[in-house]
């Protein structure tokens, strides 16, 4: 190529920034539907982080369950439910409950990759043939293309995320770190940002990748474990959740929400989801490989 590979990262990386300023009306756009996205769902989850019916359950039902002994007293339910029905009634409200809450917290994960995903997806098509000519003029190479998508996007998905999570965050009454959450969910916009450059990159058209993006989107939802458990899947399909990389950033939100959370609560949530707070570092370091192996399969 004619100029180094620092020189074509910065003059496509300046382009695209000035690219991204001209055409202001599409970027406030983003941020507004992402706002209104957030607040919906935040209202519909408002206040979900705050289990008020646990201590109704914790005065009825004992305080032993509070203790390490507390299984060995959950496996006499049925003794107890004898004395007082309502702890049982006080039982299933609280799972439901639970159920909406990890929920909640998939569908902060849910907003935040569309969000990436719909405006990158787009762009290589659009740009297609301006590339190829540039390309076949050797003034740049492919990496440092896609490279400089991502260092336009990612910091803005990262500014799109922190105003989304602050509102979710306060609305819903979530439990987990601000600054840890942020991190996953820039994590996660990295891959979806990743991923929908590698579907504009196989497509001439537009239209094509609307059509192609549900393909792979699509899964991300399904096998996530918020539908159905993962476990629950037929065999023959489950070896598709290791190539989900939303899967990985959901897991990794549960942990970061329900792990300063009452013992009870975490242990109940994380073994309906299966999630493994001792795999902390497996769940991060594949949505690290999905990023990077990516871009390797644009270069290709």
């Amino acid at each position: 190529y004619r100029r180094s590979f620092a020189t074509q990262l910065r003059c496509l990386a300046q382009r695209e920034l000035r690219s991204l300023w001209r055409d202001r009306s599409s970027l406030y756009l983003r941020f507004l539907l992402s706002l209104f996205l957030t607040v919906l769902f935040s209202v519909v989850f408002e206040g979900i982080g705050e289990h008020r019916v646990l201590g109704d359950l914790r005065s009825r039902a004992g305080p032993r369950e509070s203790t390490p002994w507390g299984q060995m007293w959950l496996a006499l339910r049925r003794l107890r439910v004898a004395v007082d029905p309502q702890v049982e009634v006080l039982r299933q409200r609280l799972q439901r409950e639970l159920e909406y809450h990890y929920k909640a917290i998939v569908q902060v994960g849910f907003t935040a990759m569309f969000s990436a995903c719909q405006p990158t997806m787009l762009s290589f098509p659009l740009e297609r043939p301006v590339f190829l000519r540039e390309f076949s003029a050797n003034m740049y190479g492919t990496l440092a293309y896609f490279l400089s998508k991502m260092v336009v996007e990612v910091p803005l998905c990262a500014v799109q995320a922190l105003l989304a999570l602050l509102v979710a965050h306060r609305t819903m009454c979530l439990q987990g770190n601000l600054l840890e959450m942020w991190l996953t969910i820039c994590l996660l916009s990295t891959c979806s940002v990743s991923f929908s450059l590698l579907v504009g990159s196989v497509v001439r058209f537009p239209r094509e990748s609307g059509a192609i993006g549900p393909l792979v989107f699509t899964p991300q939802m399904v096998l996530s474990g918020t539908f159905i458990p993962v476990k629950a899947i037929p065999a023959f399909l489950r070896w598709m959740q290791y190539f989900c990389f939303m899967q990985y950033a959901v897991k990794l939100l549960a942990i970061v929400e329900f792990r300063e959370t009452d013992p009870l609560l975490r242990q109940m949530i994380f073994r309906a989801m299966e999630v493994n707070p001792s795999f902390t570092g497996v769940y991060i370091g594949s949505l690290l490989l999905m990023v990077v192996g990516a871009p390797s399969r644009k270069k290709d």
